[in-house]
């Protein structure tokens, strides 16, 4: 359903600026809540099993870019505007 959103940022400004915030912290943005919950989390599975924090490492990064695509396809995409 993400291809019937798009250039919200002309419609509503305001939404698009918290709706970066959340983003960000959603991925763990440094300085954001879930940062230091996130680091300590990967560190403690590191000490455990270095191949199970690499996995899990790697699904952070990918959810970061999928999170930012998202941002990216909402706010900055096509305004589509629907009559019906």
């Amino acid at each position: 359903m993400v291809k019937y959103y798009g250039g919200l940022v002309h419609m509503m400004p305001i939404f698009s600026l918290l709706f970066l915030i959340f983003t960000m912290a959603n991925i763990a943005l440094p300085g954001t809540s879930s940062f230091v919950g996130e680091f300590l989390l990967l560190c403690g599975v590191y000490q455990t099993n270095s191949l199970t924090a690499f996995i899990a490492a790697l699904g952070v990064i990918l959810s970061g870019a999928y999170s930012l695509w998202l941002y990216n396809r909402i706010i900055f995409g096509n305004l589509k505007i629907s009559l019906s």
